[in-house]
């Protein structure tokens, strides 16, 4: 139970949403998706708008059609009748399959990112850790044996 609350709140905490939306470039995938949905749900309703057996019949209409259609839900309320209209829903559908597609692989990317970035801060640590250790030990050496460890002592790195 413990490890699925960490997960969670490793989950949640992930979701700095400038972060996620502007560092991977989501908020563009959304904002084009999201123009996509109003112009071939306006196009689809103007193009079914005069045959007879249309079930779209304004572009509020239209819109919904691509919205439900692009999420893949699809209710089966509104539909295309003509070529045209199914061919527009064929490009929406394929568009709502990529969108989805890109939302996961980012998502899981993101994840992924994060749980690397805590294992580098880690090792980071731990390194630093061992550095302070060996500086201990190489002036406890020097102090008992200043001849063979002045060498070693002024080849230490500089940290910064």
């Amino acid at each position: 139970m413990n490890r699925l609350k960490s997960r969670y709140h490793q989950f949640t905490d992930l979701f700095n949403w400038h972060n996620v939306l502007f560092r991977h470039k989501l908020a563009w995938i959304i904002s084009i998706t999201l123009g996509l949905v109003v112009i071939l749900g306006s196009a689809t309703a103007i193009i079914e708008e005069n045959h007879p057996q249309a079930n779209i019949n304004s572009i509020p209409e239209g819109i919904w059609w691509a919205f439900v259609s692009i999420t893949s839900v699809g209710y089966g309320d509104f539909y295309p009748v003509t070529w045209a209209g199914r061919f527009l829903a064929i490009i929406l559908i394929v568009l709502g399959l990529t969108v989805i597609s890109l939302l996961i692989a980012n998502l899981a990317s993101l994840m992924v990112e994060e749980e690397e970035q805590k294992e580098l801060s880690l090792v980071h640590d731990h390194i630093h850790d061992l550095e302070e250790k060996i500086d201990r030990l190489i002036d406890g050496q020097q102090q008992v044996h200043p001849q063979i460890t002045a060498p070693v002592k002024r080849g230490k790195r500089k940290r910064g």
